[in-house]
C-alpha cells in the first residue's frame, strides 16, 4: 500500500530532500590523510565471503531476519569492523542489498572487516518495536563473542546504518536497555556512524517518514520516546561513542541532525555533523566508500582513522 511505497521511494532515492549548496562541514571533521589505510596492513585485502551466521532464534520469525553476512581477510587478526544495518523504512530491505558491494571492496582497501546485519522488518506481521533493536544489539554481540574466531578486533567495532538502519544504529549506541540486553555496555562500541535519517526524534516526526514510523512502532507516545535516539541521550546522559553524522537535504531534516549530535556533545560525548547535500537520500549511501568519492567517503575515512586509533 501507500507505507511500502513510500518505503520503496526511501530506498531508491526517489523522495529527496532539496539540495543545499555545497557540502558543509559541523564539527571538526577534516580529510586530512584520507588514504591511509585504517586497519592493520595484514587487514588490507579483498575480502571473502559473505559467510552467513544467524545470530538469535525467535519462535515465529524467518531465520533470514535474524542472521548476519561476514566479510573477511583470510588469515587475518585484530582486523576493525564495520557493522552495517540497512535502511529501507524498517519495513523492507536485506543485507545484501543497497550497493553492500561497494562498501565491502572499500572495507578491504583499507583494512576493516564489513558485517552486513539483517533484522525483523514491519512487513506486515505486526509492530516490531523494540525487537528490531533488539535484533540489531543482539547481531553486534554475537559478532563481538566471535571476534576472534573471525579474525576481529573486538575493540574496535564501528556500528553503522542507513536511513532506517542509521535510525536503529544510534538507538542501539544510546539505549541502556537495548545494551544491556545483549550484554553490551557503551564501550563496547568504538564508533557510530549514522548516515541520513529523519528519525532522531520519532515523538516528531517529518511528514515523510510519519506513516512509516506508525507502521513500525505505533502512536503509543512512551514507545516512541523509548525508541527515539534523542531522547534516549537526553534521558540517558551516558559515555557515548565517537558520532559522525551524515545528513542533507532541506533544513527541518538537517536541524534534526544538528540537535541530535549537539545533545550528543551536551552530554559529554563527542559528535560531528557532515552535510553532503546536494546528494539523495539514496546516494549517501550508494557512495559510501565508492571509489574516488570526495564528499563524504574522505570524511568518514579520517572519523574512524581518529577513533579507532
Amino acid at each position: 500500500g501507500a507505507i511500502a511505497a513510500i518505503a520503496a521511494l526511501m530506498t531508491t532515492g526517489l523522495v529527496a530532500g532539496c539540495g543545499r549548496g555545497a557540502p558543509a562541514t559541523v564539527g571538526e571533521s577534516t580529510a586530512t590523510g584520507a588514504s591511509a589505510p585504517i586497519g592493520p596492513s595484514e587487514c588490507v585485502g579483498t575480502l571473502s565471503g559473505p559467510d552467513t551466521h544467524q545470530y538469535r532464534q525467535v519462535n515465529g520469525v524467518d531465520p533470514n531476519q535474524l542472521s548476519l553476512d561476514v566479510y573477511r581477510h583470510p588469515g587475518s587478526s585484530l582486523c576493525p569492523v564495520l557493522v552495517w544495518v540497512h535502511g529501507g523504512g524498517w519495513s523492507r530491505g536485506d543485507k545484501q542489498g543497497n550497493a553492500i558491494d561497494t562498501k565491502v571492496q572499500w572495507a578491504g582497501e583499507h583494512g576493516m572487516a564489513l558485517v552486513s546485519v539483517n533484522y525483523r522488518l514491519a512487513d506486515g506481521s505486526g509492530v516490531v518495536w523494540p525487537g528490531n533493536g533488539q535484533d540489531v544489539a543482539a547481531a553486534f554481540a554475537w559478532v563481538r563473542a566471535h571476534a576472534e574466531e573471525l579474525g576481529i578486533d573486538a575493540a574496535k567495532m564501528v556500528l553503522a546504518g542507513h536511513s532506517a538502519g542509521a535510525q536503529l544504529a544510534t538507538i542501539v549506541s544510546t539505549s541502556p536497555t537495548l545494551l544491556a540486553g545483549a550484554g553490551l555496555s557503551p564501550i563496547d562500541i568504538a564508533c557510530t556512524i549514522s548516515a541520513d535519517t529523519a528519525a532522531y526524534d520519532l515523538t516528531a516526526p517529518q511528514p515523510l517518514v510519519q506513516p512509516l514510523i506508525k507502521a513500525a512502532f505505533g502512536t503509543d507516545p512512551a514507545v516512541l520516546s523509548d525508541a527515539s535516539p534523542l531522547h534516549q541521550v537526553r534521558s540517558h546522559p551516558m559515555s557515548s561513542t565517537d558520532t559522525l553524522v551524515l545528513t542533507r537535504g532541506r533544513r527541518p531534516r538537517v536541524g534534526s541532525a544538528e540537535q541530535y549530535a549537539a545533545a550528543i556533545r551536551g552530554a559529554g560525548g563527542s559528535a560531528q555533523v557532515l552535510d553532503v547535500s546536494p546528494y539523495s537520500h539514496a546516494q549517501v549511501n550508494a557512495r559510501f566508500g565508492a571509489p574516488g568519492e570526495t564528499v563524504e567517503t574522505p570524511t568518514i575515512e579520517t572519523f574512524l582513522r581518529t577513533c579507532l586509533r
